[in-house]
């Protein structure tokens, strides 16, 4: 199957050098953007002015993601590999950066369908793309550019499925209405009154919402918190949430959670 990347190129590296011209590339030799010595950027837009307000709605069919820190290639291949997707190393990969050596690497994926969304709509979307990946959440512009890396180390996995954006855009949007509804019964001073059942389900809201990498254990001891403030039965609380960590895709190690569950049970 052919897969061409619609994109926007511009031979000068420089970042504040705006002269990006239309281009493809075929998602199989996709280390020719991840390696290449400009930049790039998986749109186009009118008058080839790179700007989100600019950009030509049906002209993207790939995404990328921003892996900094905190995953590995290895369990990055782990979560992904049900999805076409070309990894490439960049200038940082395995180099200090913020008192840290890690993992560091850009991901194309081919979609499933072409975008038509609001650029609102697109940063949405990608919020939701980064959550599940565990990505950079910095990511998510539509007219975002990237650097080639012409040393980086490039993996194309073509096995799997094309990716759809829909399934992401529909959880954007629900968790958008949890928020507004969060909002909403705040500012109506809601209580929980001892109602286990409506506890849980505000709280497992509350978990989808702020449990990602890089929040998990703030996250948990939140939530443990509030069960607390409102009386409910610990062990209940302690194993929902343990079911809830397990279930997603950055579960805390076990000794972690059990520390977490400890600590709060002498605040009670």
């Amino acid at each position: 199957m052919d897969i061409n990347i619609i994109c926007s190129y511009d031979p000068n590296p420089e970042m504040y050098v705006n002269n990006f011209k239309p281009a493809e590339a075929d998602f199989y030799h996709a280390e020719k953007l991840l390696r290449s010595k400009g930049k790039w950027v998986l749109a186009r837009f009118h008058h080839n002015y790179r700007k989100s307000e600019n950009y030509i709605k049906d002209t993207i069919n790939t995404i990328a993601i921003d892996v900094d820190e905190g995953l590995s290639i290895a369990e990055f291949k782990e979560i992904a590999k049900d999805y076409k997707y070309a990894i490439g190393t960049t200038k940082s990969h395995q180099k200090p950066k913020n008192g840290k050596v890690c993992d560091r690497y850009r991901v194309i994926f081919p979609l499933l369908t072409y975008f038509n969304l609001s650029a609102y709509e697109f940063s949405l979307m990608m919020d939701e793309v980064n959550r599940f990946f565990g990505s950079d959440p910095a990511c998510r512009d539509i007219s975002r550019q990237f650097r080639g890396y012409p040393y980086g180390i490039v993996y194309i996995h073509k096995e799997g499925e094309l990716l759809d954006w829909e399934k992401f855009l529909e959880k954007a949007d629900k968790r958008t209405q949890v928020k507004q509804y969060c909002r909403e019964i705040k500012a109506k001073d809601f209580v929980i009154d001892g109602d286990e059942d409506k506890f849980f389900s505000y709280a497992y809201r509350k978990f989808e919402r702020t449990y990602y990498e890089g929040n998990r254990n703030n996250a948990v001891a939140h939530i443990l918190l509030w069960g607390n403030s409102e009386g409910i039965d610990y062990e209940k609380l302690t194993q929902n949430l343990e079911n809830w960590v397990n279930s997603s895709n950055f579960p805390l190690p076990q000794r972690e959670l059990n520390a977490l569950f400890k600590y709060h049970s002498k605040r009670r």
